[in-house]
């Protein structure tokens, strides 16, 4: 529920606001029951529920915000690029919360509006589906075979969409959902690969979002069997190109297959988030690991372990890990009470601020009881 007052000045009373505020037009304001939000050039998010609470999250830039009573003796609070505050009714009530983009929908540039205005709506490219059928005897070639007794899928299939697919070992026949629009089986000029570990000639290209589609950019999902429920490692061989520090993608484990945000909320979730790769349980409740480089292939390997009867569940992520001993660089431990022991999905999903001609190259994923059977490489014959 939002009003207009002018030109500079709008009255959020319940919802969420986002803004994208060029110089020209710093000092625009954003009002509520409790507070004036005064944008100094920057991009910002604003919310408020039904009972009042409200949050503010600064993507770029940085904001004023300042009591709404002109008695009230509070002063004057900043928030600057990649903070974000949650307000309990009053300014005096707050604690700082980490910021979440992907909770907020993002402005359209000049470009779209006036796309808009005018209906002449421009085409985004989709990633090039080349048509090429292999051979059995190829196909068998590029196979990547995986260690026994474990799950997973080295992506061996013909070039083209992933969907419908049902290769890989240990899924029982469950087939990839996929939006084959922004993602494609291809073979990479060379294989990806970390240390001794290495792909195969096919992997998935991932594309980020395009503007005009919805910010949740799910690509891929599929259920996992129900063996490696409560306690199992995983890992995958990926590279980004195009990263900046505002892209996002998650390898997300829920217990359902929705294709929308509820594996953004509470759910475990890996992957890389403003620039640093990460490991959540919910979005206020993430730890950061090191930086990811753009172009650079990286190992990533979690560990994800439940108590069945507390519902306490512990995050472990390593980035390029050396060997057995290697520590976390990252540990998350809380409460999941939508854990369910006999179902569980995998999904992938790029963040709304990803640029369409953004890439995610991942080969290699493989889920195992330890850790060693996740980083192993295969004995060549």
């Amino acid at each position: 529920e939002l009003y207009i007052i002018s030109a500079d000045r709008v009255q959020l009373i319940k919802g969420r606001l986002s803004a994208s505020v060029p110089e020209p037009a710093r000092g625009f304001q954003v009002v509520t029951k409790t507070m004036t939000i005064v944008d100094l050039g920057t991009r910002f998010g604003a919310m408020v529920d039904d009972d009042g609470k409200a949050e503010v999250h600064v993507f770029e830039g940085e904001v004023e915000v300042t009591p709404q009573s002109p008695e009230s003796k509070l002063p004057t609070l900043k928030l600057v690029t990649n903070e974000a505050r949650k307000f309990e009714g009053r300014l005096a009530h707050s604690k700082p919360i980490s910021v979440v983009p992907e909770n907020f929908a993002k402005p359209p540039t000049p470009q779209q509006m006036d796309a808009a205005r005018t209906g002449n709506l421009v085409a985004y490219p989709v990633i090039s589906k080349k048509k090429i059928v292999n051979t059995e005897s190829e196909l068998a070639t590029s196979l990547n075979p995986l260690p026994l007794n474990s799950v997973g899928d080295s992506f061996a299939y013909p070039l083209g969409g992933l969907s419908g697919q049902f290769g890989g070992i240990g899924f029982g026949g469950i087939p990839w959902r996929a939006d084959d629009e922004f993602l494609n089986v291809v073979n990479p000029v060379v294989p990806l690969s970390y240390g001794e570990l290495t792909g195969g000639e096919q992997a998935i290209q991932i594309a980020g979002r395009n503007p005009f589609y919805p910010a949740v950019a799910n690509r891929f999902s599929r259920e996992l069997p129900t063996r490696l429920n409560q306690d199992f490692y995983f890992s995958f061989l990926a590279r980004y190109d195009g990263l900046d520090e505002d892209d996002f993608f998650s390898l997300w484990f829920d217990n359902n297959d929705k294709q929308d945000a509820t594996h953004n909320k509470s759910s475990p979730n890996f992957g890389i988030r403003n620039g640093k790769f990460f490991t959540r349980l919910t979005v206020h409740k993430e730890k950061l690991g090191p930086q990811a480089i753009d172009g650079e292939t990286f190992l990533l390997v979690g560990h994800l372990s439940m108590n069945e009867t507390t519902k306490h569940q512990t995050l472990s992520l390593w980035i390029n890990p050396e060997n057995k001993n290697a520590t976390p660089v990252a540990v998350v431990r809380g409460l999941n009470h939508k854990w369910n022991s006999h179902s569980m999905t995998i999904g992938l999903r790029m963040g709304q601020y990803t640029e369409l001609d953004d890439t995610l190259l991942l080969d290699r994923l493989l889920f195992g009881k330890t850790f060693l059977q996740v980083t192993t490489p295969l004995l060549k014959k």
